[in-house]
Parts: C-alpha cells; structure tokens; sequence
C-alpha cells in the first residue's frame, strides 16, 4: 500500500474515532477531498480536507452548494442552512496555484456529496 494511503486512512482511523463521540457528526471521502460536518438542527457545518497535493502549498476550495454559482472559500470550512430530514448537496474543487510568472492554477476536478439531515 502506497505510503500516502497508508497516511490517508490513518487519518480516516483517528478521524472516526474522534468523529464517533459527537452525536451528529460524519466523515465522507472521495478522490481528493475528504470532509467531515455536524448538525446543529438549524446550520450544517462541513469542514474541508485536501488528501493529495503539491508539497508546501496550500489548497483552494471552491465549493457550489445547492447547485448555485461556485464560491471561493476563505478557509476550510462553510455552512449551509438546514431542516430536519432535508438532504443537502454540494460540490467541491480543490485547486492549488502554481508558482511563477506564468504559473497556472491546478484543480482536482468536481466531487459531489451529499448529507441527509437527521429528523430528531
């Protein structure tokens, strides 16, 4: 096994213990892109993590929640509103800027997740 699966799904063990003593939180993963969120019963909070990248950078999120126009995320991190039972969807890009005057940005293409708000 590739050390960085081996790193990846360390992290995924640590992160479902940590994740399965809080009562609304979950963990999903997919290429390049793994995220985790709780639910409060009015906001959803997802919290974003770049499993593959260029060594020394730092990633861009770009993130289109619901279907609307796609957003530069500040950080690692956004919220959506939510009710009971309602299912959430959103995408995810990952991008990471190139260095140099004539240095492109790199992006891992889009992922789609989507959360089933708890009824209780």
């Amino acid at each position: 096994m590739p050390l960085l699966n081996r790193t990846v799904l360390a992290g995924f063990l640590a992160a479902g213990v940590l994740l399965s003593t809080a009562a609304s939180a979950w963990a999903d993963c997919k290429r390049f892109v793994c995220v985790t969120g709780s639910d409060d019963g009015r906001t959803h909070i997802v919290y974003m993590t770049a499993v593959e990248g260029f060594k020394d950078e730092t990633p861009t999120f770009v993130v289109s929640i619901m279907g609307l126009p796609q957003q530069d995320m500040p950080g690692n991190m956004f919220t959506m509103s939510e009710r009971p039972g309602q299912v959430l969807q959103y995408s995810i890009d990952v991008c990471w800027k190139g260095s140099g005057l004539f240095a492109s940005s790199n992006c891992s293409g889009w992922e789609s997740f989507k959360h089933h708000v708890p009824t209780q």
